[in-house]
């Protein structure tokens, strides 16, 4: 339903929001900035970020 995929949504950003807090920055500013600066960690940090979505829309949504 709407409302539970709302409240899913919200629950995620607030955990998104308490890791980049706790982590002391964005990791997806850092995988951006990191790459235009050309740092090995910044292409890691978005090939990881990339694997990490392919694998949780598997999960997601593999039987659709």
């Amino acid at each position: 339903s709407r409302l539970r995929r709302g409240v899913a949504a919200f629950c995620g950003g607030v955990l998104a929001m308490f890791g980049a807090r706790l982590a002391d920055g964005c990791p997806s500013g850092h995988g951006l900035s990191g790459s235009l600066q050309l740092a090995a960690s910044g292409f890691v940090a978005l090939a990881c970020f990339f694997a990490g979505g392919l694998v949780t829309a598997y999960i997601l949504y593999r039987g659709r």
